[in-house]
């Protein structure tokens, strides 16, 4: 390295220049670069942080500091970086991140070395687990997620986030709020499951209010939203005024609608105000910058419409004033006064006590159709509800949840009864006083209990008994209980809902429930109508690909029913129902993909078992196979999407992957299917391509995925389209605008639809990956068709050529309007949103449409100039409106020109459309007359009709005339017939609907067995046509139900038109000729099943000779020779057949063929133009080559053909079926009517072609028919009757001849309508019908299609009735009692008969209703049963009305009830009573008889009676007997009593005897006994008696206590204790005597109340005994014997007299003392301890009575005390002795201290305090400082300072230093020597680093890192040296020179950019030095760092350039050395020293 280094200093001393050297190599900052510190890790972001500032410092010096705080902006611009000159080095404080290049702008994505940007915290999905989210606390969720700024991507503090519910009725609560913190984030603790959603709200600081999620909450779980960004906006302000009227809280808002937006609110913003009566309200909206209108008030809300204008408020958009909104400049004073217009309704509302009722919704419905206008009553109960349109209404009053009842004004219950508000347009109008009184509702009330394990949630409603009103409850889940309020009174069932579990209070059905009544009699509410519902949960987790929104189903076992459908959210799942057997399987995009467990069929599924409150988890991974491939391209595939579907459907795909650059993709998780993909290209220029042989949709390749298989090569290659984009300006965003693209030729290539994304009128537009060729593009909208750069028609459009890989940019349109203006209603002024438009052009058979858009505007575009006259139709929801001319004329004639000229537009062309005609009518079942509801009724333009629960519909038509009224519904089969309406309406357009049978079956792919979707079947009655309307789609099971049908014979047809699967016909028929009919009847037809070949497919290119494509040729298909198939069609040769199979090329001469079965075929061309040519290039069927088709597979085949020769006329394929002469079609027998006209054909093959000519034989013999020669023959058939005529072709070759097959022309008889049937025959008449039987006409040549029965009241028509092919049918719904006259007519294709004679239909007379069967009785407890009983098998022909029900006891009759409902319960019975019960039916004509009594049953017992008190009677001193009488047994015989006895309120005893005595013993006396009884049997226990009167046994003195025990505590005390005596004497104890003996004499007595007591101030080691006595109330018991004798304590010795002191030499002092009493225990030592004041200096042990200290110290004052110990312890210390002191002497000699070196003239000295301090305290220090020998300084400290600095001295100069330590009595002698120390060098200033000795020394790198080392090298062994690093200097250490003469430093972690180092040699010269790079240190991180390179950019480049020449460097290295030492000591020696401190 060094020979480098040298060879460098030479080629700069020649001046060879190496450009290595120089600029490149100065790296240092400049003056002027300011660099900003960047964040540190633990730097919070904010988002209020100055922005930073790239201004430079005023004054730079050598330490740069930042200007600016760090910047937590993403956006502030990164500092500048430093120039390729620099000069000074700037200082930096130490940074967690390297510095980066600035980049053009931020990016939202974390660059891999992050810049100086924010901090930003984690997203939830970066944050480390131990920052996750802790589990809720029981009963919780909590919900939390983080706002971020939009732009900035920093997280936002401060900001309001709300939280809002999903209730249905408003409940009082407020919404949550919380604020986010300093990182963004907000969090919500919920208690209460619900759906919630999140929105932040923070209009008045400007951010745009922003959507953050919704979800469904669970308890228990944490929802982390993540991120959501929040857009800084523009505030709009301003003040809402409140209508003068207002007299409660009124809720709005203000909306603010873009300028080209739709009024209907859509990219608006809204904000809610509440105003409050005579009060403005201030309101704040912050909006994305923008231009908007301003609507203060909408059009439907209770105040009139109006949008902001400066000059004055308007009340229509187009009046509005339109504001610009900008970030930091708001808009303020945009304000507002409300009115509630001219049409109001207001009045109060009160409940049943008279008192106001506050919250009622009150709502005003329009009495037919419309939208409905709210109010809600204030704290007085009044209410107003304003901007009402024209109109009639109803008013309906919803108080809240608890208030009462729900009605109608005027105080009725229906919408029925209720009394209609008219208003008038134009006529101002208040309806006053429009008041209600709210009932008191009624509950029901009760518990719901569910296994508590679960987690699933009930709900529960009332439903009336007739069906009317539906009431649901609140259910508690915590407890189970719930409450449905606000009944009315009546008759009502109770259901339970748990997810698909469903159950009724008392049953299972609705039907077999128990009908409750509110009120009951005296009870209002009805309580405690409990349920216990079994419910098991079957829930877990499904892993599915991305993107995917799978379901669960769970299915009964046989799989032909859903029991549940459950929804996963994050892959979870979980759903209700019953306990039992289930399968289960996964749902995604309607596909089943798995079965539980894992599997694809129901057939291999795991059953699920669940019981009553069990979970049962089942989890559906990831399982199926998996299709994968790559696709590629010349360029990038980036951004394009594979796409998979269902062969069977390729419109909707199911699983989508976005490609990136390496364009591989995967699809897994599939079920076994066929799946075909497709690349959507997206705007990427790529064109669409499908995986296949070409690429097009027609031929994609199926690709057959059996189960958990791997599909690995579906690759696909991309070629670059080009693209046209551009714009459309001038259409409103209501406007529709398509975009179509046509070719060369005028065919359709493909459209898109163009949106307003930011609705405005400008949108954008483009196709891209269009091939290469000539395009022309057309815009379509409302009244608009242009061509592109204003071409009228596609002649004059203007070309647009497209080339592949390009853009084809601003094909712009902006449409010029001719006509255009408003279409609104003149009912209540709103806009028609649906309709259209018609201009006619005056005097031209030409017109022009519009559609009317959601506003109601039109508009035509660039009509020709002329006079127009227009037509408007509207329609509305409910019917259409009357059609108009303009200006409201009736026909074309008499309407008002509107003329366009030279462009100018007619505008302002506005109508109002009057309602139109009404027509109404009653849909009814033809069979039963019963009303159908829900029926759709249609055959006018605009909305149909649905008819109600009733039957009843009504709408409107546009004009009079005749309309097709078809009516449809689910059951029944449609109908459709010709009505006339007349100008003033009709009102009985009724229909009559027969129910109909379905057909039904499954649709599977015959490969593979699965399920088909999207295939259409098709039912007709004709093989050949099929309506539209008898058409279904399977499902995704592949399930189909037709419409409902006649009774019949179909035909059923299964087309895969989405897909790829051969169209086929029932039964697994080829074609409609081969398909087996359906025989439908009344039953519903199942099973009628298809399994689809999966096709494959035949696609080509027909080209002439000339290259060019030939279009509209015939491309056909024929069986190959060798393989027939079995399909009887077409002309045909010996093993080969056409198959009918055709289509025609397009116009670039490519065709499609439709799918095929596989097989082998051959392909032929024919065209009028060309030869008809066969696969390859063959003439003739019998030549062609043969395709062979696979399924999913795709034959490409192109073929060439050739021109015809001159006069040449093309052959038919019939004809060049083979070379050879033969007959290829024979003729076919016909049979049609006279005067029909039929048509023969023939063909033959042969070449040449075989000539023809046609024979008959109606003259008896063949003979030619003149100038019959082509291969058709049409003639007309003779009379009917005549001889039937026969023909044959006979064709000619040559001379040969070969003659045709004879076919014959049959006349049939005239085929006409049906024969009339005979008369019905009449049967099983009932009261409101029969049954009708006749026998088949004479079809008179056609086919029976049907009959039609007709049913008279006299000569009144009442029921028509189509029955389809049967010969019975059953009418029903007749008047009872009545003859009708019945008719029969027959249909066929030629018509219908005329009307049968009839027969007569008598209807029987009501009767009274036949009686119930016996009724069932139940005992609900002993004082009811319930009665339950069906419905009489015969109601006598009228509905039964109620049922009367006796109940009897025995023959007695007990109680009388009726009821409308089936069951009844009776109350208030005898328990344990045997009842029977008997029921009646009513109806209108009266009653049954009593039904057959019910078995008995009898009402359960009860507990017994209560015993009465029972008697005490004293048995003995301590026993007491209790005795009573028996009680009634409640109807169960008794099992027991439980006696009970008491002591006041305190249970002494119980017993549980079976007798009526019992006996208590071991009582105590005189305490007052009282007991209870209750006697049980087998119900249970009966209540207890009342308490016997007390009984008390008397008492005595006490009796003797045991004797007492003595213990010794202590040496001075006696303890004693005792128990109480057995026998209290019956009375409490109430003292006792206690005495203690010293043998025999009496020592002490004491008295207690207590069981113990202690005797102190006794003799120490002394023996003593005690005896007890007791006393109570009546006097004192004796004495208890003598305890054991207890002797007393020993104690501690007796504390020592104080001990003597003395000294024993100079370091030892001994103590003595006597010795104390032992405290009546043996001594067994002592403790001396010795003192220096109070400082304990040491302990001794001794048993001896003296002791000596040793090693003590001199001058101190010491003492010592003594304490004695025995066994018991030891004693206290004895007293201090006197003190002894030993003299002090001088301080021990201190260490030799340590000098450090501070600087070049300063250095420290530290020492340690000496070992010793003689005894004396210390009071100082003297220091002395030595060069050498020499003394250069001495200075003295205070005792406490060990170090001293010594100033002034020289640099670079080694020093010692030596100590002396001082105390009260001298001096120690002076320490050793310190170690010499070397002061520190001369900080080098900048002429000390001279050009003459640059890279003197030589760095191992000149790229140094922060932190890391470097070593120099060029130094002289041993000697020392010290490093500086320069601008600013820093300083390292004194370093030795190793052997090789270098050291090694430390780069400062401070530095960064460029610097030089430099060295000090032992003299404090600098005496090298060089410029290195310092690089900030990398962040710590897994990889370890960058190896450092060998050598530096300057000196390497330079030592190999010299190298290169061939040169050897050693001898320039060696000049260089000596010219480096030489100038090295020149600088030496001129270099002066500068002197200080102290010089001898």
């Amino acid at each position: 390295m060094r020979a480098v280094a040298l060879s460098t200093a030479i080629a700069l001393l020649f001046g060879l220049g190496f450009s290595a050297v120089g600029t490149a190599a100065a790296t240092e900052a400049p003056t002027d670069t300011v660099v900003t510190a960047e964040p540190t890790e633990g730097m919070t972001a904010t988002t209020d942080a100055p922005a930073p500032t790239d201004v430079p410092s005023e004054d730079p010096t050598d330490s740069a500091v930042p200007t600016t705080e760090p910047s937590t902006d993403p956006t502030a611009a990164p500092s500048a970086e430093p120039s390729a000159k620099p000069n000074v080095e700037p200082s930096l404080e130490p940074s967690a991140e390297p510095s980066l290049e600035p980049s053009a702008e931020p990016s939202a994505e974390p660059s891999e070395a992050p810049a100086a940007t924010s901090t930003e915290a984690p997203t939830p999905a970066a944050r480390t687990a131990a920052e996750a989210l802790a589990a809720p606390a029981a009963g919780t969720a909590i919900i939390s997620g983080r706002l971020i700024d939009s732009v900035t991507k920093a997280p936002l503090a401060g900001l309001s986030v709300e939280l809002g519910r999903d209730v249905a009725e408003d409940d009082g609560q407020t919404t949550p709020t919380a604020t986010t913190d300093t990182t963004g984030t907000f969090t919500f603790t919920v208690t209460e499951r619900n759906w919630y959603y999140v929105e932040a709200v923070n209009d008045a600081l400007g951010y745009v209010r922003t959507y953050v999620d919704s979800l469904d909450v669970l308890l228990g779980e944490n929802y982390a939203l993540g991120d959501t960004e929040v857009a800084l906006g523009g505030i709009i302000s301003g003040t809402l005024t409140p209508p003068a009227e207002l007299t409660t809280l009124l809720s709005t808002y203000v909306m603010a609608v873009p300028v080209s937006g739709s009024t209907n609110g859509s990219g608006s913003s809204t904000v809610a105000v509440e105003l409050e009566p005579g009060t403005s309200t201030h309101w704040d909206l912050a909006l994305v910058p923008g231009t908007y209108d301003l609507q203060l008030s909408n059009s439907y809300g209770t105040t009139t419409e109006l949008w902001w204008n400066s000059v004055g408020n308007a009340a229509t958009r187009s009046a509005a004033e339109a504001i610009v909104v900008t970030v930091g400049t708001p808009v303020y004073n945009l304000n507002g006064a409300l009115s509630y217009g001219n049409h109001t309704i207001r009045g109060t509302v009160i409940d049943d006590q008279g008192d106001p009722l506050a919250n009622v919704r009150v709502q005003a419905q329009p009495a037919t159709s419309g939208s409905s206008s709210y109010g809600k009553t204030g704290a007085d109960g009044t209410y107003i509800i304003g901007n009402l349109p024209a109109g009639d209404f109803v008013v309906q009053f919803d108080p809240r949840p608890g208030d009462g009842s729900s009605e109608f004004y005027d105080n009725v219950a229906t919408v029925d009864e209720a009394r209609t508000l008219s208003f008038t347009n134009g006529v101002a109008k208040v309806h006053e006083n429009v008041n209600a009184t709210i009932a008191r509702g009624y509950s029901i009330s009760g518990m719901a209990e569910i296994a508590p394990n679960l987690v699933t949630y009930a709900s529960v409603e009332a439903e009336s008994v007739d069906g009317t009103v539906t009431k649901y409850g609140s259910w508690n889940i915590d407890d189970g209980t719930y409450t449905i309020q606000d009944l009315a009174p009546g008759s009502y069932t109770v259901k339970f809902t748990v997810g698909s579990v469903t159950e009724y209070y008392g049953g299972d059905t609705q039907a077999e429930a128990t009908v409750l009544t509110v009120p009951d009699g005296d009870t209002p509410d009805l309580i405690g109508i409990n349920v216990s519902i079994s419910v098991a949960t079957i829930s877990g987790t499904v892993a599915t690909p991305p993107n995917t929104y799978p379901q669960v189903e769970i299915l009964s076992l046989d799989g032909t029913k859903v029991i549940a459908t459950a929804y996963t959210y994050n892959g979870v799942y979980s759903a209700s129902l019953k306990p039992g057997s289930y399968a289960a399987r996964v749902l995604e995009n309607n596909t089943v993909t798995q079965y539980y467990d894992g599997v694809f069929s129901l057939a291999d599924a795991t059953p699920i078992v669940v019981a009553d409150g069990e979970t049962f988890t089942a989890d559906f991974g990831v399982v199926g196979g998996s299709i994968s491939g790559t696709v590629t391209s010349d360029a990038s595939v980036a951004g394009t999407v594979a796409t998979l579907f269902r062969a069977n459907d390729s419109l909707n795909s199911i699983r989508t992957v976005t490609l990136d650059e390496t364009g591989a993709y995967s699809f897994v998780g599939l079920t076994p299917n066929n799946y075909v993909i497709k690349i959507a290209t997206n705007d990427t220029l790529f064109a669409e391509r499908w995986f296949g042989p070409s690429g097009k949709k027609a031929d994609a390749t199926a690709i057959d995925l059996k189960a958990n298989a791997e599909y690995t090569n579906a690759n696909i290659v991309l070629t670059k389209g080009g693209g046209i984009r551009g714009t459309i300006s001038g259409l409103p965003s209501s406007y529709p605008a398509n975009v179509f693209l046509y070719n060369a030729d005028h065919q359709w290539v493909t459209s898109v639809y163009a949106y307003s994304t930011d609705e405005s009128d400008q949108r954008t537009w483009s196709m891209a990956g269009l091939p290469a060729g000539e395009y022309k593009v057309q815009l379509n909208s409302s009244g608009i068709s242009d061509w592109w750069q204003n071409g009228t028609s596609f002649e004059t459009a203007t070309v647009i050529s497209v080339i592949a890989g390009e853009w084809n940019e601003d094909v712009d349109f902006a449409p010029g309007v001719s006509i255009s203006g408003t279409v609104t209603s003149a009912l209540d002024g709103s806009a028609v949103a649906s309709g259209n438009v018609q201009a006619y052009l005056d005097g031209q058979n030409t017109i022009y449409y519009a559609s009317l858009t959601s506003d109601g505007r039109y508009a035509f575009s660039n009509l020709p100039d002329g006079a127009y006259r227009l037509k408007f139709d509207g329609y509305r929801i409910g019917g259409a409106y009357s059609m108009q001319w303009y200006t409201g004329a009736s026909d074309l004639e008499s309407a008002t020109l509107v003329t366009v000229l030279d462009g100018v537009a007619a505008t302002g062309i506005n109508v109002e459309l009057q309602n139109g005609i009404t027509i109404s009518g009653t849909v009814t079942d033809a069979v039963t007359g019963a009303p159908v509801a829900n029926a759709s009724v249609s055959g006018w333009s605009g909305y149909s009709a649905s008819t109600d629960a009733n039957g009843k519909y009504s709408s409107t038509v546009a004009e009079v005339g005749n309309f097709q009224l078809t009516v449809s519904t689910s059951a029944y089969v449609r109908s459709s017939e010709t009505i006339t309406v007349p100008a003033e309406g009709l009102t009985s357009a009724d229909a009559q609907l027969v129910p109909g049978t379905v057909i039904s079956g499954t649709v599977t792919a015959a490969n593979n067995g699965v399920p088909l979707s999207f295939v259409s079947v098709f039912v007709s009655t004709d093989q050949q046509n099929w309506s539209w309307y008898n058409q279904t789609t399977t499902d995704y099971n592949g399930n189909f139900t037709s419409q409902p049908l006649l009774p019949g014979t179909y035909y059923v047809r299964y087309a895969n038109d989405q897909g790829q699967y051969v169209t086929q016909w029932y039964n697994v028929a080829a074609t409609d000729a081969q398909s087996t009919a359906v025989a439908v009847g009344v039953h519903p037809v199942t099973n009628i099943d298809a399994r689809l070949t999966l096709g494959g497919a035949i696609v080509g290119t027909i080209t002439g000779s000339d290259g060019k494509p030939v279009a509209n040729a015939r491309v056909g298909l024929a069986t190959a020779p060798a393989q027939p198939m079995a399909r009887m069609l077409g002309a045909q040769v010996a093993g080969g057949e056409l198959l009918g199979i055709e289509t025609y090329t397009r116009a670039d001469g490519t065709y499609t063929m439709p799918p095929v079965e596989p097989g082998r075929y051959v392909l032929y061309v024919y065209d009028q133009n060309h030869k008809t040519t066969w696969y390859n290039g063959k003439s003739t069927l019998a030549d062609a080559d043969v395709i062979t088709v696979e399924a999913g597979q795709t034959r490409t085949v192109s073929e060439t053909v050739a021109p015809l020769a001159e006069n040449e006329t093309a052959l038919e394929p019939e004809q060049t079926l083979s070379n050879n002469f033969a007959v290829t079609e024979q003729p076919a027998d016909q049979s049609i009517e006279s005067g029909d006209r039929s048509t023969f054909t023939a063909y033959a093959s042969g070449t040449p072609l075989p000539s023809i000519q046609w024979q008959s034989d109606e003259s008896g013999v063949w003979k030619d028919l003149d100038g019959r020669t082509s291969t058709t023959l049409s003639v007309t058939a003779p009379a009917y009757g005549d001889p039937a005529v026969n023909y044959r072709a006979v064709f000619t070759q040559n001379d040969q001849t070969h003659t045709s097959d004879q076919a014959a022309l049959t006349v049939l008889a005239p085929i006409t309508a049906p024969a009339a049937p005979g008369a019905p025959t009449l049967s099983k008449q009932t009261y409101t019908g029969g049954t009708i039987s006749w026998t088949a006409s004479a079809s008179n040549g056609a086919a029976i299609t049907g009959y039609t029965v007709k049913v008279y009241d006299g000569s009144t028509l009442v029921r028509t009735v189509p029955t389809g092919v049967v010969l019975t049918s059953v009418i029903s719904g007749l008047t009872e009692a009545t003859d009708y006259k019945v008719t029969l007519t027959a249909h066929n294709s030629q018509g219908a008969s005329t009307e049968s004679e009839s027969g007569t239909l008598s209807t029987i007379a009501f009767t009274a209703p036949n009686a119930p069967s016996t009724p069932t009785l139940t005992a609900i407890d002993s004082t009811q049963v319930t009665a339950k009983w069906v419905a009489p098998t015969d109601n006598g022909g009228t509905p039964v009305t109620g049922y009367t029900v006796n109940i009897y006891q025995g023959t007695n009759l007990v109680d009388t009830k009726t009821t409308d409902a089936r069951t009844l319960t009776f109350t208030g019975l005898t328990r344990a009573t045997a009842y029977t019960v008997a029921v009646s039916a009513t109806n209108a004509v009266g009653s049954s008889p009593a039904s057959d009594r019910s078995a008995a049953v009898t009402t359960k017992a009860t507990v017994p009676d209560a015993t009465t008190a029972p008697t005490l009677g004293e048995a003995s001193v301590s026993k007491i007997t209790v005795s009573w009488a028996a009680p009634n047994d409640g109807g169960a015989e008794l099992t027991g009593y439980t006696v009970r006895l008491f002591n006041g309120s305190t249970l002494v005893e119980t017993k549980t005897p079976t007798a009526t005595t019992v006996t208590f013993a071991g009582l105590a006396r005189g305490i007052a006994y009282t007991a209870d009884v209750s006697a049980s049997n087998a119900i249970g226990a009966a209540a207890a008696s009342a308490a016997s009167a007390a009984l008390t046994i008397p008492v005595t003195i006490p009796g003797v206590p045991a004797a007492p025990t003595a213990t010794a505590p202590s040496a001075t005390e006696i303890a004693v204790a005792w128990t109480a005596p057995t026998d209290n004497g019956g009375t409490a104890v109430t003292s006792y005597t206690v005495k203690l003996f010293q043998g025999p004499t009496l020592v002490s007595t004491k008295t207690t109340g207590d069981l113990s007591v202690t005797f102190s101030g006794l003799t120490r080691v002394t023996a003593y005994t005690v005896e007890v006595f007791a006393a109570n109330s009546v006097g004192a018991g004796l004495a208890s014997d003598r305890s054991a004798a207890v002797t007393t304590k020993a104690t501690v010795p007796d504390i020592t007299s104080a001990p003597s002191l003395e000294q024993a030499s100079v370091s030892k002092i001994t103590a003595s003392w006597t010795v104390p009493n032992n405290g009546g225990a043996d001594l067994t030592g002592y403790t001396v301890r010795l003192f220096n004041g109070s400082v304990l200096v040491e302990t001794k042990t001794t048993t001896a009575t003296t002791v000596t200290f040793v090693g003590l110290a001199r001058g101190i004052a010491y003492t010592v005390d003594i304490a004695a110990a025995n066994a018991v312890g030891s004693s206290a210390a004895s007293a201090l002795s006197a003190a002894v002191t030993i003299p002090p002497t001088t301080p021990d000699v201190p260490a030799a201290p340590n000098v450090t070196a501070l600087s070049a003239t300063e250095a420290s000295v530290t020492w340690s305090v000496p070992a010793g301090t003689g005894g004396s305290a210390l009071t100082g220090y003297t220091v002395r400082a030595f060069h050498g020998s020499e003394l250069i300084a001495e200075k003295t400290t205070d005792a406490a300072t060990t170090t001293a600095t010594f100033a002034g001295l020289l640099a670079a100069t080694k020093y010692t230093a030596t100590v002396q330590a001082t105390n009260g009595v001298g001096s120690s002698a002076y320490s050793a020597d310190s170690a010499a120390v070397r002061t520190l060098p001369a900080t080098p200033a900048e002429d000390d680093l001279s050009e003459d000795i640059e890279n003197a020394i030589v760095p191992d790198t000149l790229e140094l890192t922060q932190g890391e080392s470097v070593t120099i090298s060029g130094l002289d062994a041993g000697e020392q040296y010290y490093a500086w690093f320069l601008s600013t200097p820093i300083g390292t250490s004194w370093q030795t020179a190793s052997a090789t003469g270098t050291i090694t430093v430390t780069v400062p972690a401070s530095l960064v950019g460029a610097h030089r180092i430099a060295i000090s040699d032992a003299a404090g010269d600098i005496i090298g030095w060089s410029t290195v790079t310092i690089a900030a240190a990398t962040v710590p991180a897994a990889t370890p760092p960058a190896t450092k390179p060998a050598q530096t950019a300057a000196i390497v480049p330079a030592a190999k350039a010299l190298s290169d020449t061939g040169i050897d460097p050693l001898p320039f290295t060696l000049l260089a050395g000596l010219f480096i030492a030489l100038g090295a000591a020149a600088m030496t020696l001129g270099r002066r020293r500068g002197q200080a401190g102290l010089m001898r």
